[in-house]
């Protein structure tokens, strides 16, 4: 607790701007959801945590609850804490010097320990497992995204967002294209910026075979629970600066 304190201090130190945080966790579909705190909050966030449902991270894709296993409303929809992991506040460029976030875990409101369907606690007794095979699973995401046009076309499709350069929409991909990274470098290196900025070691960045799609590589790492938390982050900045 002492220590995450200090991580919160120091952030806002040098952070002095800050007027919110966001604390959310990611949910069995890989959505982030949670809650936008006043900086007011953050010292309680960061000690004791922030109340919310339990069943919040079995929504399903569309952000409903089926009630699974029980779980939202026959068991009277409980609360658990949503509490900030050490090392994951960080600035959220793409709201402005005044926003910041925090990855965090669900844990129960009466043993303070992570949920039984929380994905990080399920990735991590996969890890536990090797270790105790005397194992170290070496790990490295990448993520593919397409960047589309808000508005789809008439007959409800996604229309792959217009070339900054001249306008024009693809129809077709151009793998490994530098002139289509040169095209979407605007949006690109916003991203990269916001990467840097929330410490996702990216690598490589690439164009794709489909019309508007993208490639971003994450760095190999030691850690797989690390590097999850490094592509749900990575996930989160490519959705926020493309709607921005």
């Amino acid at each position: 607790m002492i220590s995450q304190l200090a991580e919160l201090e120091t952030f806002l130190k040098n952070n002095p701007d800050t007027t919110h945080i966001d604390a959310f966790i990611i949910d069995l579909c890989g959505s982030a959801i949670g809650k936008r705190l006043p900086r007011s909050q953050a010292e309680s966030l960061f000690t004791t945590g922030t109340p919310a449902c339990a069943a919040m991270q079995l929504l399903d894709v569309l952000g409903n609850t089926a009630d699974p296993m029980g779980h939202g409303f026959s068991d009277g929809d409980p609360d658990a804490f949503v509490k900030p992991i050490a090392g994951m506040l960080a600035p959220a460029p793409w709201n402005g010097p005044g926003y910041a976030q925090v990855l965090c875990e669900l844990r129960g409101a009466g043993d303070g320990q992570p949920l039984w369907y929380d994905p990080r606690k399920i990735l991590q007794g996969v890890v536990d497992r090797y270790t105790e095979l005397d194992l170290r699973p070496v790990v490295a995401a990448e993520l593919e995204f397409y960047l589309l046009q808000a508005a789809r076309s008439d007959s409800g499709a996604p229309v792959p967002a217009a070339s900054p350069r001249s306008g024009a929409t693809e129809t077709m991909g151009r793998v490994l294209s530098l002139d289509k990274l040169d095209e979407f470098r605007g949006v690109l290196s916003a991203i990269e910026a916001s990467c840097a900025a929330q410490v996702i070691p990216t690598t490589t960045m690439i164009s794709e075979y489909g019309a508007g799609q993208f490639e971003i590589n994450l760095a190999h790492q030691d850690d797989p629970v690390r590097a999850a938390d490094h592509a749900a982050l990575l996930r989160r900045v490519v959705q926020a600066v493309a709607r921005t």
